[in-house]
């Protein structure tokens, strides 16, 4: 397989500039005319996938790329999805961007059968939990192990549910969508807020 120089250089800018937030980098790319659907060849995954992927949560980024006709259901040649690894990562602006340019938030994985809600709650990204709940995502859906979207791992700790409720738990905090919107640590929310 031979490998364009000047394509190389370009991928490796691409990727320096997401990483570095350069907006007006990633704009100048999509506007001299490359593709931000065409993997990278040095990374074989999407600009979008790789600015929903990397930490610090990169949302202007993801932003100018969705504006910049990145599909925001365009899937990886493993069957993954820019949302699914932006809850991961827990990048919860990027998961919100996403969910407003119309990424599914009920998208399941082949094999494992997990959707971006699963996934975030097994990594403990509350962030990214509260956005896919908040838009709709399915908290009774199952993945091929039978947990729920709607359970969080954590070690020991009371977790205050916004709804004033405090739970102790030890390994599997269960929420359901009429009674919670997301879990938050009550070490650093003394003060339960009582929603409208």
């Amino acid at each position: 397989m031979r490998i364009d120089i000047a394509e190389a250089m370009i991928c490796e800018m691409i990727l320096k500039s997401i990483e570095q937030d350069d907006v007006k980098a990633i704009e100048a790319v999509l506007s001299g005319g490359v593709d931000p659907n065409k993997p990278l060849p040095s990374t074989g995954f999407s600009m979008l996938y790789v600015a929903a992927t990397m930490p610090g949560d990169h949302a202007e980024v993801v932003q100018v790329l969705l504006n910049g006709g990145a599909r925001p259901n365009g899937l990886t040649h493993e069957g993954l999805s820019p949302l699914y690894v932006a809850a991961q990562q827990g990048n919860s602006k990027c998961v919100r961007a996403l969910i407003r340019a119309g990424a599914d938030v009920n998208f399941t994985t082949r094999g494992y059968q997990a959707t971006p809600l699963i996934n975030a709650s097994e990594e403990g990204m509350l962030g990214a939990v509260q956005a896919l709940v908040e838009a709709g995502a399915d908290v009774n859906r199952r993945n091929k192990l039978g947990t729920r979207g709607a359970q969080l791992k954590a070690d020991t700790f009371t977790w205050r549910i916004i709804f004033n409720r405090t739970v102790q738990f030890s390994s599997v905090c269960t929420m359901r969508r009429k009674d919670a919107r997301v879990c938050i640590p009550a070490k650093r929310h003394l003060k339960a807020r009582r929603r409208p």
